[in-house]
């Protein structure tokens, strides 16, 4: 947090408003307001701007009818959906927005006017009957859910498009794959670099920080760079540590010297730790810094499992592709290269479909990001909402993997082939 907000108050870059907001730790129920009326206007303006491109854009040729775009609001749909016997689960499925959708088309003009004179009369304190409205159709309810609940089954998808077969009825949410080479070109924190792990090959990252914030084992060790050369320092450090009974704050109350022959040295208030171990970061600015985004991961195949080269923003603008495939618990220097034996298979960009299968695990999944320090692989879950859903796979313990295009309305189709592409030259924005 401190460091968050010493970068902001640094940033000659931030005007002081927008500083104020960056280090504003809390609202005010008036604030609160305030976002919500903004977010609601954006919606209405949103649905203004869409209803009038559908009428002037997808005019049909053969509609006697002036108005044949209706809008709903969503006191309306709200109404429609208890009288029908609905339940909007919002946490639980992205599913929520078709049974609206299907609740919208259902609600005519006459539904509308009935509901607004309803409301009218309750709000002057008006006697007024609950008008009737019977189901769209006989087992609209179960029929409709049905439907909803209808998840796609990969076996019976593969068959179908393997025959040239219709597709069967299933319902799933429809993303569009993220392929742009956009982004940070690494991250913001200019990282001390303390040297490599000679075991793992990992980048040590080193930070300076005062000595009440150092991490202490219980026998008062801690990862000070360099304790060789100065094993006094050391020494002093943990020896206040443990004479307070561990208790960092006090420890370091009262100034704590370096130890001299010729009496009290320097005051010691901070020192080099090791605070991190990072498995591949780029050079910057005399430092290191973590990866920018990350464009998309490659996919090979050897000796029947799956590996993984990750493509990040900076790699787009290098004359040739990364070569090193992802291994767990090492250091970039120590991942294993390509060579003849590595089988490309398709690349995966944030977004694109999969079917997986790990043991009687079969499903789609949408793929999110890779976890380079384990090399674990996370996908997202189709129709339900994502922070609920992260899935994370270790390559190696991965069956088969197949890759789909998804359209606007969820049709499937399998990608058979793929060749590895490289990228168009352009300069990338960035402090090397």
């Amino acid at each position: 947090m401190e460091d968050f907000e010493d970068y902001v108050n640094s940033n000659a870059k931030f005007s002081k408003p927008k500083k104020q907001y960056l280090l504003k730790k809390e609202f005010s129920a008036r604030e609160e307001e305030l976002v919500k009326e903004r977010h609601l206007n954006d919606t209405r303006y949103i649905s203004r701007f869409f209803k009038n491109f559908v009428e002037q854009r997808l005019q049909p040729k053969y509609s006697g009818r002036k108005k044949w775009v209706n809008t709903v609001n969503g006191r309306i749909t709200s109404h429609m959906r208890s009288r029908w016997g609905l339940e909007k689960h919002r946490e639980e499925t992205h599913l929520h927005h078709a049974l609206d959708a299907i609740v919208v088309a259902c609600t005519d003009d006459g539904i509308v006017q009935r509901l607004t004179n309803y409301h009218k009369g309750k709000e002057n304190n008006t006697k007024i009957k609950e008008p009737f409205f019977p189901r769209p159709w006989e087992g609209f309810r179960d029929e409709l859910l049905t439907h909803l609940s209808a998840l796609p089954n990969p076996e019976e998808i593969h068959h179908a498009l393997d025959a040239k077969l219709p597709l069967p009825s299933y319902m799933m949410v429809s993303r569009m794959a993220r392929r742009s080479v956009t982004g940070s070109a690494h991250k913001e924190t200019i990282m001390m670099k303390g040297g490599v792990d000679e075991r793992t090959g990992k980048t040590i990252i080193v930070k300076r920080v005062p000595l009440q914030e150092i991490k202490f084992d219980k026998y008062g060790d801690f990862a000070m760079v360099n304790k060789e050369a100065d094993p006094a320092t050391y020494e002093a450090i943990k020896q206040r540590y443990l004479a307070q009974g561990g208790n960092s704050k006090k420890a370091f109350e009262e100034e704590l010297y370096k130890p001299s022959k010729k009496g009290k040295g320097n005051p010691i208030r901070r020192v080099k730790v090791e605070v991190d171990k990072r498995s591949h970061v780029r050079k910057v600015n005399g430092g290191v810094a973590q990866n920018g985004d990350l464009v998309r991961i490659d996919l090979f195949l050897k000796e029947e499992k799956y590996h993984a080269v990750p493509v990040y923003v900076i790699d787009a603008s290098l004359p040739e592709l990364p070569k090193r495939v992802v291994t767990a618990g090492k250091g970039y220097e120590q991942w294993n290269e390509l060579d003849e034996t590595f089988a490309f298979q398709f690349s995966l960009y944030p977004y694109d479909l999969v079917r997986l299968r790990r043991g009687d695990e079969d499903r789609f999944l949408y793929f999110s990001t890779i976890d380079i320090g384990s090399n674990r692989v996370i996908f997202k879950e189709a129709n339900v909402p994502h922070e609920q859903t992260a899935r994370r796979y270790t390559l190696g313990g991965i069956d088969t993997l197949e890759k789909y295009k998804v359209g606007i309305l969820g049709d499937l189709s399998l990608v058979k082939k793929e060749s590895r592409q490289t990228f168009k030259q352009k300069k990338i924005k960035q402090t090397l």
